[in-house]
């Protein structure tokens, strides 16, 4: 298993620079880089499994609400809205929105493990109650 993360400035910190640079392209880079290096070295890629960590689980109650909070984070991800909506450490959206994005990040990135970071037990009982069953 191999997690794939944003390059982060120094140990323990992610600068905020680098948020803005961790884009889908960039992600999906990184995972073709991965297997690439090493098919070159000998060894079979597809048979390393990608994981994503996600430090920012917000879902929401509706499309509006989904859009305003995207809104409200581009300025800390330094992205636009459209982009936090696809940022590697982000999964903002209603339970149908999650899910939709995050059965995009397992074909897109060929992602096979997620590690979601939680700042309330209301948000992880959510997402393991309306999100995961449907992805």
């Amino acid at each position: 298993m191999v997690n794939v993360i944003a390059e982060t400035g120094r140990p323990g910190f992610i600068a905020l620079g680098e948020i803005a640079k961790f884009t889908d392209a960039a992600y999906r880079n990184k995972v073709r880089f991965l297997r690439e290096e090493a098919a070159r070295h000998g060894r079979t890629g597809n048979a390393i499994r990608v994981s994503n960590v996600i430090f920012s689980t917000i879902i929401t109650e509706s499309p509006d609400a989904t859009r305003a909070m995207r809104e409200s984070m581009a300025a800390f991800f330094p992205l636009p809205p459209d982009g936090v909506g696809q940022s590697p450490l982000a999964l903002i959206g209603t339970p149908e929105e999650c899910a939709a994005e995050l059965r995009r990040r397992i074909t897109a990135w060929e992602v096979g493990q997620v590690v979601f970071s939680f700042s309330d037990e209301a948000t992880m009982r959510r997402l393991a109650e309306q999100v995961l069953p449907n992805v």
